[in-house]
């Protein structure tokens, strides 16, 4: 009856049988002496999730503490010798040295340091650039490509025209709107004019007296052109339409007075570009 009331009292435990007691008995003496209850109670109130990382928290700490036991004790190396493997190992050059015979890693490092001294040098080389437009020597190397390519620009700019890049840099948008549209006006007049007179090509115009000169000799007429048709004057006039490839046989006084306006007008701005500049 005894075992009955037992087997009844702790059916949760699953013993049926005189031979599942024994079991019970078994696991009681591998669990040992029981932890105290305040434990349990604290072990019961943790979140499983935070319980288990924990743990495996704690797992990994005790294996990677076996793991440092099995190395040697570098309490006895040379710290200089410690200090360069370490850099060698934070480096990725360093990285790629370890995987290398002591032959090719010293074959490696002469390769690197003949390309060291040419990138120094070719970094030499730019600082008086740098100084010369006006940067600073902290300016980082990856920007020294867009150095590279303005300087290349600006060798290809035409000499009458590089005083304005010491302007340029200085200048503001506002105060040099106004001039840039004086500019634009005899910039359209002379695409203008090219495009009329394409057997002339890019030359430099002729001089404005040349041009009104001509000018004054197309626009006599009657006996008044055939008198001066034998002059010197006459003759140049000819010659200059004859290089414009203009016609002859068209009235071309008009024509010669306006061309004779815009290269004075181009004249007076590409002499005075600093008065170009604050007008406005």
């Amino acid at each position: 009856m005894r075992l009955d009331r037992y087997f009844k009292h702790y059916d949760d435990l699953g013993p049926q049988t005189l031979a599942d007691i024994n079991s019970v008995i078994a696991l009681d003496n591998q669990i040992g002496i029981p932890p105290d209850d305040r434990l349990i109670v604290e072990i019961a109130n943790l979140d499983l999730d935070e319980l288990e990382r924990g743990l495996s928290l704690r797992r990994d700490i005790v294996r990677i503490e076996s793991e440092l036991k099995l190395l040697p004790d570098l309490c006895i190396k040379n710290s200089k010798s410690l200090a360069l493997t370490t850099s060698m190992l934070r480096n990725g050059v360093g990285l790629g040295l370890c995987a290398q015979t002591p032959r090719e890693a010293y074959e490696f490092v002469r390769e690197q340091r003949a390309r060291a001294s040419v990138v120094i040098k070719i970094l030499n080389e730019f600082l008086p650039l740098l100084d010369h437009i006006g940067l600073d020597r902290s300016y980082p190397v990856n920007g020294l490509n867009a150095v590279a390519v303005a300087a290349l620009i600006a060798s290809k700019i035409a000499p009458e025209h590089r005083s304005w890049i010491g302007e340029l840099r200085s200048l503001h948008y506002d105060t040099f709107a106004p001039s840039l549209a004086k500019w634009e006006r005899p910039v359209s007049a002379e695409r203008d004019w090219r495009r009329q007179v394409l057997a002339y090509g890019k030359r430099s115009w002729p001089l404005v007296h040349e041009i009104r000169s001509a000018a004054a000799f197309f626009r006599k007429k009657g006996i008044g052109k055939w008198i001066s048709g034998r002059t010197s004057a006459a003759k140049a006039a000819r010659r200059l339409v004859m290089q414009l490839g203009l016609e002859e046989a068209h009235p071309q006084g008009d024509a010669l007075d306006s061309l004779a306006q815009h290269v004075q007008e181009l004249n007076r701005f590409r002499e005075r570009p600093q008065r170009g500049l604050s007008v406005g």
